[in-house]
């Protein structure tokens, strides 16, 4: 009998540590895959422009994962043992630390037990950052592809462009 019920309590506690990890880590790849742009960068902190134009950041502070707009953070997830930010360019292996070069961001989580009963659990994500064209001042974004589809048909293949801006923009000729 006490034998299951330190497993329930321990099986308990790994279920939670797990679930904060989940959360973080799925916040944090949903916010930077639709992100406009990447504004400023860290190894334990990422601020990048979301889908709404608002400047947003991740942040690892004082064993928590933080996010919001930059002087107004709030608690996401925690305990967290560690969080880091590599950004690396197009060919997904050289690093960089150039805004405009950054094409993917591998995050690395690793949340833990407050009390210390379960171990740490580890997770990372390669997340591909948005590269956006100008066109005239308006901002659009390839949005999704399909291509190669199954059938031998290839009308139901094609690719969504996204208008960030929301004003009309001349695509003819493209």
């Amino acid at each position: 009998r006490s034998g299951r019920q330190v497993w329930e309590v321990v099986g308990d506690r790994h279920a939670d540590v797990l679930q904060n990890a989940r959360i973080g880590m799925r916040k944090i790849t949903r916010e930077l895959r639709q992100s406009l742009s990447i504004s400023e960068i860290g190894s334990d902190y990422v601020e990048f422009v979301d889908r709404n134009d608002d400047n947003m950041k991740f942040q690892y502070n004082a064993q928590y994962l933080e996010y919001g707009e930059p002087g107004s953070m709030s608690v996401l997830s925690g305990p967290v043992d560690s969080l880091s930010f590599t950004y690396y360019e197009e060919d997904g292996v050289t690093t960089t630390t150039t805004l405009n070069e950054i094409r993917a961001v591998l995050i690395q989580l690793v949340t833990s037990d407050s009390e210390g009963k379960v171990p740490s659990i580890p997770l990372s994500s390669l997340v591909f950052v948005r590269k956006d064209s100008v066109v005239a001042g308006h901002t659009i974004v390839i949005n999704e592809i399909m291509y190669n589809t199954i059938s031998i048909d290839n009308q139901w293949e094609w690719v969504e462009f996204y208008n960030c801006s929301g004003e009309d923009v001349d695509v003819s000729g493209w």
